[in-house]
């Protein structure tokens, strides 16, 4: 017998796009598709990332149809005629996000919603699947304020997939890559927060021993090392172009306290973070 198809829906409140919104995110699991074989554009963008089973998805404007199969993510702009779902007889599961206004609009324009490159592979799997579904899972936005940043967050996102991605049945990036990629934006994200490395490695599907050896082939310096390295270049940034004292400098960037900010800073920069700042034009 086959599992019943298991739909999850987080909608958000109409409180006018504004900037932008996220309409609707989702989760569907043994899914049998859009239940139609019949074009549909709609108003809005959407975000399939195809995280289970096999199908396909067709240009309504070039009859063009390509495969999609676990790691494709769907991209469809508004008001685009088209069609996607599993092989016939079949299901699949996806996470996705619908959204509006006109910061999509310029993510469309930028290329980072691109209609002539609908279908992208998106690697290692259970990291971008986790990123999508996190918007389903967060805590629903009940202001205008609060839609505007859940969309600027999403448009983040389509930054970071722009750079992850290669078309769906081409050359370019390889899974290899895939993983660094998404190792390295999860290194540089978030500084001030208490990352376990261990978690890094198994979000892009690796031992943590592996992980941190492949790593450091790959840039010559390990995991840790390079997080640090980011933290340095953030605490250059911020002495430079802000007013901020040495202590918050250091919560900002995720050191300890002063101390160890003035510690790690001073190996790197061969000068204190005072002496940085006092040298300044």
């Amino acid at each position: 017998m086959e599992p019943p198809e298991d739909v999850q829906l987080a909608g958000r409140p109409d409180l006018g796009a504004g900037l932008g919104r996220v309409r609707l995110t989702g989760r569907v699991r043994h899914g049998r598709g859009l239940g139609t074989r019949t074009l549909r554009a709609l108003p809005e963008h959407s975000l399939v990332y195809v995280t289970g089973g096999e199908g396909s998805y067709l240009d309504g404007r070039t009859a063009h149809r390509q495969r999609v199969t676990p790691g494709s993510l769907v991209t469809v702009g508004a008001g685009v005629p088209h069609w996607y779902g599993p092989w016939a007889g079949q299901r699949w599961d996806v996470v996705f996000l619908v959204v509006e206004g006109p910061l999509f609009e310029l993510a469309r324009t930028t290329g980072l919603i691109d209609a002539e490159r609908p279908v992208r592979v998106l690697e290692p799997l259970p990291y971008w699947a986790g990123r999508f579904d996190a918007f389903r899972l967060a805590r629903t936005p009940r202001t205008v304020a609060g839609l505007q940043d859940e969309a600027c967050r999403v448009l983040q996102l389509l930054i970071e997939v722009d750079g992850a991605t290669r078309p769906a049945g081409g050359e370019g990036r390889t899974v290899a890559e895939g993983w660094l990629q998404a190792s390295r934006a999860r290194l540089e994200a978030d500084l001030a927060e208490r990352l376990d490395l261990a978690e890094v490695a198994a979000e892009v599907g690796m031992a943590y021993e592996t992980w941190r050896k492949a790593f450091r082939r790959a840039l010559g310096t390990t995991p840790a090392a390079y997080r640090t390295q980011h933290r340095i270049a953030a605490t250059r940034d911020l002495l430079r172009y802000s007013t901020l004292p040495l202590r918050q400098v250091a919560e900002t960037v995720g050191f300890a306290d002063e101390h160890h900010l003035s510690r790690r800073f001073s190996a790197a920069a061969g000068l204190s973070p005072r002496e940085f700042r006092q040298r300044l034009p």
